[in-house]
């Protein structure tokens, strides 16, 4: 387990255990797609991962926050 991050979102996942599964089911040069990105863990991954990514989220604050935290990142 990647352990309790929950500093973006009450649901939000480990950054660790998103990156695990996204190598072992993406494809190199993948497309990752998250329909219901929250605070943007997995985009966040796959980005570190240099992967492509698309995230979706129905809440402009929550999608805010990923779009923030996604930019704050290094690729």
């Amino acid at each position: 387990s990647g352990g309790m991050e929950k500093e973006d979102h009450e649901w939000q996942q480990a950054e660790r255990e998103a990156a695990y599964f996204i190598k072992s089911l993406c494809p190199p040069n993948g497309l990752v797609l998250d329909p219901f990105c929250g605070s943007g863990t997995t985009l966040v991954a796959a980005k570190k991962l240099k992967l492509n990514y698309i995230g979706i989220e129905i809440k402009p604050d929550v999608a805010e926050r990923a779009r923030k935290r996604i930019g704050d990142t290094p690729a």
